[in-house]
């Protein structure tokens, strides 16, 4: 899922350690079946929520990740 690589990308520098960027499984933090719905819908202009320490923010075709502490200083 494009989420789990772009926070990988974000703490490591690469995609392929995907697996070591959450302690627990996506679907233990959002409903992945709604997520999906939620951003194949076209209508849709962003999602925006928290994931364990990260701020996620999809929009369109990008997902961008933010360390949620930033995420809630921002004005």
């Amino acid at each position: 899922m494009a989420i789990i690589e772009t926070m990988a990308v974000f703490e490591n520098g690469e995609p392929r350690k995907a697996a070591d960027v959450l302690e627990t499984p996506l679907s233990e933090h959002v409903g992945t079946d709604a997520l999906d719905a939620l951003v194949g819908n076209d209508a849709l202009t962003a999602i925006s929520l928290t994931i364990s320490d990260y701020h996620v923010l999809i929009s369109e075709n990008t997902v961008g990740i933010e360390p949620a502490e930033s995420a809630s200083h921002a004005t």
